[in-house]
């Protein structure tokens, strides 16, 4: 006997699901574009977008290339996890130490962890 499966509620959402669900809303609102616009170029209907937007539903591998298509990108850019904020003052620093020693690398690591902390006691 076939047991019938219950849909997951929003709580029991992956976190790739998560994922793709607000990134199709962020790249559609930066786009300026509405549900309805996006869910025509994609040749869905516009209550299954919001759905998706909304973590009520989960969009197949035919429906979000779709999307991602109707959104000039790719299935695999909705999918990657984002990629994490660099500042200009951790490049320049990891610029600076490309050409050292393993051991002066270590060395500026915990003056830098030493620094952060007296900072932080003083706050």
């Amino acid at each position: 006997m076939a047991t019938k499966r219950r849909a997951r509620t929003t709580k029991q959402r992956t976190d790739v699901e998560r994922r793709v669900q607000h990134r199709l809303r962020e790249l559609r609102q930066a786009s300026g574009r509405t549900v309805e616009g996006v869910s025509e170029a994609a040749e869905l209907s516009w209550d299954a977008l919001q759905n998706i937007e909304l973590g009520k539903r989960t969009p197949t591998i035919n429906s979000l290339v779709k999307l991602a298509h109707a959104l000039g990108t790719t299935a695999a850019d909705l999918i990657a996890e984002p990629e994490p904020v660099v500042s200009a003052e951790v490049r320049a620093l990891t610029r600076l130490l490309d050409g050292q020693t393993p051991k002066v690398r270590r060395a500026v690591v915990k003056l830098a962890h030493l620094f952060v902390a007296t900072v932080a006691e003083g706050e």
